[in-house]
Protein backbone atom coordinates (compact mmCIF):
# COMPACT_ATOMS: atom_id res chain seq x y z
CA UNK A 1 0.00 0.00 0.00
CA UNK A 2 1.13 3.53 -0.73
CA UNK A 3 0.19 6.48 1.46
CA UNK A 4 -1.26 9.42 -0.48
CA UNK A 5 -1.32 12.61 1.61
CA UNK A 6 -4.37 14.84 1.84
CA UNK A 7 -4.41 17.91 -0.32
CA UNK A 8 -5.86 19.93 -3.15
CA UNK A 9 -5.11 19.28 -6.82
CA UNK A 10 -6.68 19.84 -10.24
CA UNK A 11 -8.81 17.07 -11.68
CA UNK A 12 -10.12 16.77 -15.22
CA UNK A 13 -8.82 18.58 -18.28
CA UNK A 14 -9.00 22.00 -19.91
CA UNK A 15 -11.76 22.46 -22.50
CA UNK A 16 -9.19 23.34 -25.19
CA UNK A 17 -7.01 20.27 -24.47
CA UNK A 18 -6.64 18.33 -27.76
CA UNK A 19 -6.39 15.05 -25.80
CA UNK A 20 -9.58 15.74 -23.84
CA UNK A 21 -12.01 12.85 -23.62
CA UNK A 22 -15.60 13.89 -24.38
CA UNK A 23 -16.75 12.48 -21.03
CA UNK A 24 -13.93 14.00 -18.98
CA UNK A 25 -14.70 16.59 -16.33
CA UNK A 26 -13.70 20.20 -16.90
CA UNK A 27 -10.51 21.12 -15.06
CA UNK A 28 -11.29 22.12 -11.48
CA UNK A 29 -9.68 21.96 -8.04
CA UNK A 30 -10.69 19.33 -5.48
CA UNK A 31 -9.40 18.38 -2.05
CA UNK A 32 -9.11 14.80 -0.84
CA UNK A 33 -8.39 13.35 2.58
CA UNK A 34 -5.29 11.18 3.07
CA UNK A 35 -5.69 7.55 2.03
CA UNK A 36 -3.74 4.44 1.06
CA UNK A 37 -3.88 2.72 -2.33
CA UNK A 38 -2.47 -0.60 -3.49
CA UNK A 39 0.69 -0.33 -5.59
CA UNK A 40 -0.57 -2.99 -8.01
CA UNK A 41 -3.92 -3.88 -9.52
CA UNK A 42 -6.12 -6.56 -7.96
CA UNK A 43 -4.25 -9.83 -7.96
CA UNK A 44 -0.91 -8.32 -6.99
CA UNK A 45 2.52 -7.95 -8.52
CA UNK A 46 3.35 -10.53 -11.17
CA UNK A 47 -0.27 -11.42 -11.87
CA UNK A 48 -2.40 -10.30 -14.79
CA UNK A 49 -4.89 -7.60 -13.79
CA UNK A 50 -8.56 -8.54 -13.97
CA UNK A 51 -10.44 -6.96 -16.87
CA UNK A 52 -14.09 -6.73 -17.93
CA UNK A 53 -15.24 -6.69 -14.31
CA UNK A 54 -18.33 -4.73 -13.32
CA UNK A 55 -18.12 -2.03 -10.68
CA UNK A 56 -20.23 -4.22 -8.37
CA UNK A 57 -17.90 -7.21 -8.79
CA UNK A 58 -14.83 -5.02 -8.19
CA UNK A 59 -16.45 -3.58 -5.07
CA UNK A 60 -17.19 -7.08 -3.75
CA UNK A 61 -13.64 -8.30 -4.43
CA UNK A 62 -12.17 -5.29 -2.60
CA UNK A 63 -14.50 -5.69 0.37
CA UNK A 64 -13.51 -9.35 0.74
CA UNK A 65 -9.96 -8.13 1.37
CA UNK A 66 -11.12 -5.47 3.85
CA UNK A 67 -10.54 -2.71 1.28
CA UNK A 68 -12.65 -0.37 -0.83
CA UNK A 69 -12.65 1.07 -4.33
CA UNK A 70 -11.14 4.53 -4.45
CA UNK A 71 -13.10 7.52 -5.70
CA UNK A 72 -12.41 9.09 -9.09
CA UNK A 73 -10.57 11.97 -7.39
CA UNK A 74 -8.45 9.59 -5.28
CA UNK A 75 -7.55 7.56 -8.37
CA UNK A 76 -6.52 10.64 -10.35
CA UNK A 77 -4.47 12.06 -7.46
CA UNK A 78 -2.63 8.74 -7.05
CA UNK A 79 -1.96 8.53 -10.81
CA UNK A 80 -0.60 12.08 -10.93
CA UNK A 81 1.79 11.36 -8.09
CA UNK A 82 3.41 13.81 -5.67
CA UNK A 83 4.55 16.09 -8.50
CA UNK A 84 1.01 16.41 -9.92
CA UNK A 85 2.07 15.13 -13.37
CA UNK A 86 -0.49 14.96 -16.13
CA UNK A 87 0.39 11.30 -16.72
CA UNK A 88 1.87 8.81 -14.22
CA UNK A 89 5.29 9.15 -15.91
CA UNK A 90 5.41 12.92 -16.61
CA UNK A 91 3.63 15.77 -18.37
CA UNK A 92 4.31 14.69 -21.98
CA UNK A 93 2.28 11.88 -23.55
CA UNK A 94 4.48 8.99 -24.74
Amino acid sequence: MIYVPAGAFEIGSAINDPMRNFAEKTLHKVTVKAYCIDRYEYGGHGHRPMTSVSWYRAKTLCERQGKRLCSEAEWEKACKGPRDYRFPYGNVFK
